[in-house]
Formats: C-alpha cells, sequence, structure tokens
C-alpha cells in the first residue's frame, strides 16, 4: 500500500451514499403524492404551509436546523451541490434523500418549470391538526427507508444522520436521456 495518506488528502470529500433502487423512489413519490392529494395542495402558497422549496431557500432552511427531511432531486446537477446537501445535513442532524424524478413527478401539481429540493418543516404553518399528523406520518414513512450516509472527518461516536440515494446508471448521458423521455411521455399523458 503506497502512500495511503496521500490518497486521503487528495480526495477528502468522498462520501460513502448508500444504493437503493428505483422501487423506493416510487414508493416515496406515490406517498408525496398522496399527501398532496389529501390536503388539497394545489399552489404554491399551500405548498409552502409544509415544504420549502428551491437550493436557495432550503439550504438557508438546512443551516437555521428548520427541517426534520430534505429531499433532493437526484438530477441535480452537478454532482458536488448533492453532496452540499448531504452535508449540511449531516452537520445538523437531518435525514436527507435524493430521489429520482422527484422535479418530473411533482412539477404537473403546482405548474412550475423545476423543483431540486424539498425542505419538510419541522412545524408546518397554519395547517390543521389532520394536515399536521399526516404530514407527520409521511415523514415518518420516508424517514424509516432511509440508510446512513458515512462522512469520512465526522466523528464515529457522533449519531450520522441518513440519506436514501437510488442506483445510478453508470452512462450518465443516457441517464439524463432517459429522464428527458419520461418526463416527454408525462406530459403527453
Amino acid at each position: 500500500m503506497k502512500h495511503p495518506f496521500t490518497r486521503i488528502l487528495a480526495a477528502p470529500y468522498i462520501l460513502s451514499i448508500p444504493q437503493k433502487n428505483e422501487e423506493y423512489s416510487t414508493k416515496i413519490l406515490e406517498a408525496l403524492k398522496e399527501f398532496i392529494d389529501h390536503c388539497k395542495l394545489i399552489n404554491i402558497k399551500s405548498l409552502k404551509r409544509f415544504f420549502q422549496l428551491g437550493i436557495n431557500d432550503v439550504i438557508k432552511g438546512v443551516e437555521a436546523s428548520d427541517y426534520n427531511l430534505v429531499i433532493v432531486d437526484d438530477g441535480l446537477q452537478p454532482k458536488i451541490l448533492r453532496q452540499h446537501f448531504y452535508i449540511q445535513c449531516a452537520y445538523q442532524k437531518i435525514v436527507t434523500g435524493s430521489v429520482v424524478g422527484l422535479s418530473c413527478e411533482l412539477k404537473p401539481f403546482f405548474k412550475i418549470s423545476r423543483i431540486t429540493c424539498l425542505g419538510f418543516l419541522k412545524t408546518p404553518i397554519n395547517a390543521s391538526v389532520d394536515e399536521i399528523q399526516e404530514f407527520d406520518s409521511l415523514v415518518a414513512y420516508i424517514q424509516s427507508i432511509t440508510k446512513p450516509v458515512t462522512i469520512p472527518w465526522m466523528s464515529d461516536s457522533l449519531p450520522l444522520p441518513t440519506v436514501l440515494t437510488f442506483k445510478s446508471n453508470p452512462d450518465k448521458s443516457a441517464k439524463r436521456k432517459a429522464r428527458k423521455a419520461q418526463c416527454k411521455m408525462k406530459k403527453t399523458k
């Protein structure tokens, strides 16, 4: 083994992210759609009672520890931006996940161009008791099917947050083409 310390210094930000199949992504997206239908979230204003949208708002919320859970679209590029969410959430002990097709599946509900990430608020705003119970069960369900992410420089004695990711296609261009085709198919339906 030649110069192991040099290799660690050369790539200190390599995260160990467990891989899962797309079945988990489908389950999460269906649970989100069911929640959206149940609570009649038909526009951005109603959505913001439970979630924060977009990179800037979610990063601010993570830094303020406003969330129970953060979900990032697996298509978010560059990859280092997704890793930034994992690292920030790890420091704040917030569960985070990466869902394939988050933007494609949810943007038609709210008539917006893109959903890169969702931050699940710890305390929903102006929600009924029934909606809060439904929201808490959704968060608990998603958290229950996640696995931990390993961040090398964090102490082993600290409890690590978890991350949910899915099996990726080694050919990135084929993966992008498949997502675009999937979005186009859903638009035509």
